[in-house]
């Protein structure tokens, strides 16, 4: 019975997320067939297909790919460590994280986009530039989410570790870590959905590569069925990612039970 119950959840998201998918297609083909709106604006899905099973076979795509996913990975794996890290170090220093805790607040709500000026004399027109920006972008609800994760952990849990002489080493590696462990991995989440976000807008808005770069690229040149199909890979890179990111934490959380 276990195991049927286990794996319910997961079949009714699958068939969720298809269905939703099918839906979205049917009214796609439906609207370009009764001309709710025109090729110029929104091409056919077969349109868009055929454009991508052309797009697979150039080498402009899959450079474009490789640029996004790099981009993506090391801003998601670098903000994910100093999130946790900075998190951390609050929580163990509270009297610098209440001096710290609006100014940080404050910068979440700071589209970071306004300081590529400042990237771009300290590090220069390159990739790097928005890598690091998208760094801080994921490292801000990592932190926070450990930050409140450590904060959340009930005061007798602290007891206990003390009644059985853990070393403050100990204590931290098996009663606070795996305490905080469910709101640090609901960070790393959100910092994975923004890692994707961050990434690809600032292709589209600075970059000279990457996906969104084809999209802004394409939509220029009035190339509307191949810069459909750019948004359709970025939404697929973006439900790996998210897929990926969930499997993570389900795995974690596992191990823990």
């Amino acid at each position: 019975m276990t195991g049927p119950a286990n794996t319910r959840p997961f079949l009714l998201g699958v068939t969720g997320t298809t269905g939703m998918l099918l839906l979205i297609l049917i009214v796609w083909q439906l609207g370009s067939t009764l001309e709710w709106w025109g090729p110029g604006l929104m091409p056919t899905p077969g349109a868009v297909a055929a454009a991508l099973g052309d797009l697979l076979t150039t080498a402009v795509f899959w450079s474009s790919m490789a640029d996004t996913l790099v981009a993506i990975v090391i801003s998601f794996a670098a903000g994910s460590l100093v999130g946790v890290a900075g998190g951390t170090l609050l929580w163990r220093l509270p009297l610098i994280g209440r001096v710290l805790e609006p100014y940080i607040v404050s910068f979440y709500a700071v589209p970071l986009i306004v300081l590529y000026p400042v990237m771009l004399v300290v590090v220069g027109i390159n990739v790097w530039s928005l890598i690091i920006l998208n760094t801080v972008v994921v490292a801000i609800p990592v932190l926070l989410n450990t930050w409140v994760g450590f904060q959340a952990i009930p005061p007798v849990y602290h007891r206990l570790a003390r009644s059985l002489r853990c070393g403050p080493a100990r204590r931290f590696r098996q009663v606070m870590l795996p305490a905080a462990l469910p709101q640090i991995l609901a960070g790393l989440r959100i910092g994975a959905s923004l890692a994707v976000v961050g990434i690809t807008s600032m292709e589209f808005l600075l970059a000279p590569a990457g996906l969104g770069f084809q999209v802004r690229y394409l939509y220029e040149y009035f190339e509307q069925a191949q810069m459909w199909a750019y948004v359709v890979v970025i939404f697929a890179v973006a439900c790996v990612f998210m897929a990926a990111a969930s499997a993570m934490e389900n795995a974690v959380q596992k191990g823990r039970r």
